[in-house]
């Protein structure tokens, strides 16, 4: 009787340690989110009234959902707008402040791009193939866990400024 009391116990505890597991999109928001606050930007690339998040993603993503469910709403004394790209001929420096790129959207077109963009906005990747094809963060789940990588080239070519607290949890490539 003690076996089976203990085996019913120890169910309702991994359903609930399961039940509480996230997807990628929902931490991938939360990321971008501290991404942004403890990223310096220059003043002449921070001239709106707002701080825009931009996503080029798939319809089936839903980074801006999640995203929009985040309870802080104002970043660096400014409103947060989010902004859904269809293609990367949308994006531009005076757009955003950050940009989210999903895997769909990546291509020879944003790369080229992104080559000037990264000097003054920060962009990120969700594939490992995105830093090394010229975009500046990415992140990706390895081991149960979300991990940043930067661009070590897009980071020296970058007039932003990262935070040491930011700095110390990526890895460079």
């Amino acid at each position: 009787m003690r076996n089976i009391t203990f085996l019913a116990l120890l169910l309702v505890q991994w359903q609930s340690v399961h039940a509480q597991s996230f997807k990628p999109e929902e931490l991938r928001a939360s990321f971008l989110y501290h991404i942004a606050h403890y990223t310096s930007y220059p003043d002449e690339s921070f001239t709106q009234d707002t701080f825009n998040f931009c996503f080029l993603e798939d319809e089936k993503q839903s980074h801006t959902r999640v995203f929009d469910k985040l309870p802080k709403k104002r970043l660096k004394e400014k409103e947060i707008k989010l902004l859904s790209l269809k293609e990367p001929g949308e994006l531009n420096k005076d757009s955003c402040q950050v940009v989210f790129i999903g895997k769909q959207a990546e291509s020879r077109e944003l790369f080229a791009k992104l080559e000037e963009l990264n000097k003054t906005i920060v962009s990120v990747g969700e594939t490992r193939d995105f830093i090394e094809n010229g975009g500046m963060i990415t992140i990706v789940p390895l081991q149960s866990k979300m991990r940043i990588f930067f661009s070590q080239e897009q980071y020296e070519n970058t007039s932003l400024k990262f935070s040491s607290l930011l700095l110390k949890r990526a890895n460079f490539r």
